[in-house]
């Protein structure tokens, strides 16, 4: 009878370690898989930051391109002078990436910003 007990006992001891194993890779998993996506963001920040300081480097203000936003609202664009077109600056992190601030900014009316076309180059 005790013999029956154990090995009982064992069998519900396996079960309950395997359950166990096999629940813990699936966490791992998840948790591999949320790394990768997290690192793939970074890098795809990193890029379209990269590609924007490249094309609208801080020293080009003014000439080739502006920052603006229409009276005290969000977004931010960059309004690139030569080909009439709007970029969106997705957010104040990559703002301050590009090595601008919100000092550079202008305040245009709703009617110049829609005289640039927006367009998705980076994102």
């Amino acid at each position: 009878m005790i013999s029956k007990l154990q090995d009982i006992s064992q069998i519900f001891y396996y079960i309950a370690a395997g359950i166990g194993l096999l629940l813990a890779g699936f966490a791992s998993f998840k948790v591999l898989l949320n790394w990768v996506s997290d690192s793939r963001e970074k890098n795809k920040f990193k890029k379209i930051t990269l590609e924007l300081k490249e094309k609208y480097p801080r020293e080009d203000l003014g000439k080739t391109f502006e920052l603006a936003k229409v009276n005290n609202r969000n977004p931010v664009y960059i309004l690139d002078k030569n080909t009439k077109f709007r970029i969106w600056i997705d957010s104040p992190q990559r703002l301050y990436a590009l090595e601008y601030d919100f000092s550079l900014i202008k305040e245009i009316t709703q009617t110049d910003l829609d005289s640039y076309e927006e367009v998705r180059i980076f994102y």
